[in-house]
């Protein structure tokens, strides 16, 4: 199955953000990024001078975009198919764009193939989560398709490896591995709920380990963003320090939606998803959307 050679999810791109604090999340995205952009940005964390529709600034500032509108044919492309005979070859595809060296990609998609071999069955993984956790949505705005993870629900008696398996059998049945172009937009609703477990922050950090170190070698590609709503203000210095897990190409595709932007979260996230799109159960939650 696909996914991107990032940290997390990918290479390097701009950070969008829509933070209380915003300053400190400044100086975090000047640390990955250096001096490569003397763009500012407003009061709401969103670029000046750039149209409202965030997908048409990502056309503008794309220098690390996974898959160009104008394709392109890595040189490790041909050794893969070569190596590869019997694998899909969309699934070749995203690890060439992942890897554009022949060695590197080789290495890479053949370590992947013994992963994905050892870490089967995922079914019986995600049988095992609760069945609010992680749900299938329509389309975000930019064409991605959209997968609901409502962290409250997360249940920390049980294995992080039992978690992540459980998302990578999501993935599965989203982008299957004859699909070379499509990419998820993963949308993670911090807010609590009645009867819900409700995890402390703290309690998260080793899922997150493990997928900040499995998800970027074995799924090239395949995350487009990740949305993080609402963000608490008490909850800032933990998202800092939960940033430091993940790469570069991961933290710049994270979009952190505060709890106090002006005009309300649901307001920011409407720009990437519209309430339609919403998993039917999670509906009566984003009713401002």
């Amino acid at each position: 199955m696909p996914g991107v050679g990032c940290g997390c999810f990918l290479g390097a791109r701009d950070l969008h953000l829509a933070c209380c604090d915003t300053w400190l999340w400044m100086q975090l995205k000047q640390k990955s990024r250096g001096s490569r952009s003397g763009k500012s940005r407003g009061d709401d964390g969103r670029l000046k001078g750039l149209p409202k529709d965030h997908f048409e600034h990502e056309k503008v500032e794309a220098e690390g975009t996974p898959f160009p509108k104008k394709e392109t044919v890595p040189p490790s492309q041909a050794l893969l198919l070569e190596a590869f005979p019997d694998a899909p070859p969309a699934e070749l595809r995203r690890f060439a764009r992942g890897w554009p060296e022949g060695p590197a990609a080789l290495k890479a998609y053949g370590d992947h193939l013994s992963w994905w071999a050892e870490g089967q069955p995922f079914e019986e993984a995600h049988s095992s989560v609760p069945g609010n956790w992680l749900t299938r949505g329509g389309l975000a705005s930019d064409g991605s398709k959209v997968l609901l993870m409502q962290v409250a629900c997360t249940d920390t008696n049980l294995a992080p490896e039992v978690y992540f398996k459980a998302l990578c059998y999501t993935l599965e049945e989203l982008v299957p591995r004859e699909d070379g172009e499509s990419q998820i937009t993963l949308l993670l609703d911090t807010r609590g709920g009645a009867g819900w477990l409700n995890p402390k922050a703290t309690e998260l950090l080793p899922l997150l380990r493990i997928c900040a170190r499995q998800f970027p070698p074995n799924y090239p590609g395949v995350l487009r963003r990740i949305i993080v709503y609402p963000v608490p203000v008490a909850c800032s210095l933990f998202a800092r320090m939960a940033l430091a897990f993940v790469d570069a190409w991961t933290r710049d595709h994270i979009v952190l939606i505060s709890e106090r932007v002006s005009g309300g979260w649901a307001n920011v996230l409407r720009d990437y998803v519209s309430r339609n799109n919403i998993p039917e159960h999670a509906l009566s939650r984003h009713s401002s959307l």
